[in-house]
């Protein structure tokens, strides 16, 4: 008799290469012959001949069925006492020290198993996973390979590839796994939202809309895809298609804050800024220390004119989180339209430092004097183009032109 034994669910908290949520990778499933009581033939013949061996493994795999994982792993490691060839029972034990946490113990676990049985993929398979989670990107890479070559049509493998690309910012081979997994699994909206995250970092927004818009059609009722779909509608300037989505995600899922404060920032975008205002007000009351949803509260109050109190905002997100070159440039250019300019200077020359140290390895930025602006050589690098910008406001404000008399 065969039974599915459902895997532990893998949570690596794999997040935001490029600002939005990533999927953990899949975790290995097998169908795993239950060894029943009263076939000691079936036992012995199945996994070990060693009848000890045989018992403990049996009741190992009911404690491991029934949740209750740190008797299964008592009892595995008693079976593999008395016998320490059973390659499944390393294999589930593998499953129970990843659980816990215990990477290295669960990739020796799975080491020893894929050697004892070459054919059980999922050894190799969740040997991935753990070296994911440890950082071992390209070791990751080779295990998967592995299981695509033994694999070829099994989608989880190609989809795993693709987390690891993009942990490793190789978008293009990202796209291509994503694709691939999608393709071996046209029901998964999750390889179908992954590729459109993965497009939508590529700068490919048309098709990160379409491969989201698939997502959304074979999970209608998952909030994610609405709000992913928002934040590239959002990127492509339709807001109001924005909003839209943003409110189903909302709708979907009232209390998750990233929804909320997304949809702040795109009515600010379509100029309903009474409507931010009162959106990411909500968002701060629940959440009074995120430097961002403070900001985009300073970016609406600012855009709808009200000054004084965008200052204050980008000051109360400054003193959560310093580093933030675009608060300090928004609070100066706010300063500078009420007249404070000496205090309208130095946030503008916090800013152009902060620009210029997020490029440290070039000795052109943050290396230019007030008598060097202006050039006219235009960069292609943004940070650049940022740091030349800062400069032209800077001599504007203490060099200013003088008025001409008629």
């Amino acid at each position: 008799m065969l039974k599915k034994i459902d895997r532990l669910k893998l949570t690596t908290g794999i997040f935001l290469i490029w600002g939005s949520l990533l999927a953990p990778p899949v975790l290995a499933k097998e169908n795993l012959a239950r060894p029943e009581l009263g076939t000691k033939q079936r036992i012995d013949g199945l996994y070990t001949e060693n009848r000890e061996a045989a018992i403990a493994f049996q009741q190992g795999v009911r404690e491991y069925e029934r949740g209750n994982f740190n008797r299964a792993e008592q009892e595995f490691r008693r079976s593999l006492q008395f016998d320490a060839n059973i390659a499944m029972a390393h294999y589930l034990l593998g499953n129970i020290l990843f659980q816990q946490r215990q990477y290295s113990e669960a990739a020796t676990a799975f080491q020893a198993a894929s050697s004892l049985d070459p054919k059980l993929i999922e050894a190799y398979f969740n040997l991935a996973v753990v070296r994911e989670t440890q950082g071992q990107f390209d070791a990751a890479l080779t295990e998967y390979q592995r299981v695509i070559s033994l694999r070829p049509e099994d989608w989880r493998g190609y989809y795993n590839v693709g987390v690891v690309r993009v942990r490793q910012n190789n978008l293009p081979e990202a796209i291509n796994s994503f694709t691939t997994a999608a393709r071996l699994n046209p029901t998964s909206a999750q390889a179908q939202l992954q590729l459109g995250l993965a497009l939508q970092a590529n700068n490919q927004t048309t098709e990160a809309g379409d491969a989201i818009r698939r997502a959304i059609q074979l999970e209608p009722n998952s909030p994610l895809p609405y709000y992913q779909l928002g934040r590239v509608l959002n990127q492509q300037g339709n807001f109001n298609g924005a909003i839209d989505n943003f409110r189903r995600a909302i709708s979907l899922a009232p209390n998750v804050p990233e929804y909320q404060a997304e949809l702040g920032s795109a009515q600010t975008n379509a100029g309903d800024f009474r409507g931010a205002i009162a959106t990411l007000e909500t968002v701060v009351a629940a959440n009074p220390s995120n430097a961002l949803s403070r900001y985009n509260l300073a970016v609406a109050l600012q855009r709808s004119g009200n000054l004084p109190a965008a200052i204050s905002e980008y000051e109360r997100s400054i003193l959560i989180n310093t580093k933030q070159p675009d608060a300090f440039y928004n609070m100066g250019l706010a300063m500078r339209d009420l007249g404070r300019n000496s205090q309208a200077i130095s946030a503008l020359l916090s800013a152009r430092w902060m620009y210029a140290d997020l490029n440290p390895d070039r000795p052109d930025l943050g290396s230019q004097n007030l008598s060097s602006m202006g050039s006219q050589n235009p960069s292609p690098d943004p940070i650049q183009d940022r740091v030349a910008m800062v400069d032209r406001l800077l001599l504007e404000m203490i060099f200013p032109f003088p008025e001409r008399r008629g």
